[in-house]
C-alpha cells in the first residue's frame, strides 16, 4: 500500500543547494580560505546547516563546487544572514567569474525562493 505522503530522506524535508563557480585564474587559494571558514563557522554555530563543503574540479583548478544542505527554509534564510556568510560573499564576488546555483529538495519537500544577500541577488 502506498503512503498518502511522499517519502522523505530519513523523514526530513531537506533543502540542498549546489553551486558551480568559475574562479578567476589564480584566485582559488583565496576562495578556499573563505569557503573553509564559512564551513567551519556553519558547522560550529548553525544546527540547521546539515552539510556545508566544497570541492575543486579534478579537470579544471578554476572550477569549484559548493554543496549546502539545510534542515528547512528557516535554516537557509538564517545562514545567509550570519556575519561569516555576509563577509565571505562580499570577499568572494571579486574572485569568481561566474556562479550557477541549483536547488534540490528531498521527495515531498517544496522548493523555496532562495534567500541571498544583495551581493548575489
Amino acid at each position: 500500500m502506498l503512503s498518502a505522503s511522499p517519502p522523505r530522506l530519513d523523514g526530513q524535508e531537506v533543502l540542498t543547494f549546489i553551486a558551480h563557480m568559475k574562479v578567476v585564474s589564480g584566485k582559488g587559494p583565496e576562495l578556499q580560505i573563505l569557503l573553509a571558514h564559512v564551513g567551519e563557522q556553519s558547522r560550529a554555530n548553525e544546527p540547521g546547516v546539515m552539510h556545508y563543503d566544497f570541492a575543486i574540479s579534478a579537470d579544471d583548478p578554476n572550477q569549484y563546487l559548493v554543496v549546502e544542505v539545510y534542515r528547512d527554509e528557516a535554516a537557509q534564510a538564517s545562514h545567509v544572514q550570519t556575519a561569516w556568510v555576509r563577509e565571505a560573499i562580499s570577499k568572494t564576488m571579486p574572485l569568481i567569474e561566474s556562479i550557477d546555483i541549483k536547488q534540490y529538495v528531498s521527495p515531498g519537500t517544496r522548493p523555496i525562493i532562495m534567500q541571498l544577500p544583495g551581493e548575489f541577488a
